[in-house]
């Protein structure tokens, strides 16, 4: 019954029969997308944090390697996909 009362929320009974009613669009999440990049093959990068004070005192290896991008593990794919439906 739960089923069927979900699955009828998309109707709206008129004069001449039932109406579909469209679906909400689909929001992508801004704030989390601008933190990230999107390779052509579909790879998430996301920046290595730490870098916006105190690296006077890093050695410079440290503070190279912290410019680069890093791709965005396994397990967060999953969260950000729902966030940003739209990759």
């Amino acid at each position: 019954m739960r089923q069927l009362r979900i699955a009828l929320t998309n109707y709206a009974p008129t004069k001449g029969g039932i109406k579909i009613i469209n679906m909400p669009k689909l929001k992508t999440y801004q704030a989390l997308s601008k933190r990230l990049k999107f390779t052509k093959n579909k790879k998430i990068l996301i920046k290595k944090s730490g870098q916006n004070h105190f690296n006077a005192r890093e050695s410079g290896k440290i503070t190279m390697k912290k410019r680069s991008h890093k791709a965005l593990s396994k397990s967060n794919i999953k969260a950000v996909k729902k966030l940003i439906p739209k990759i």
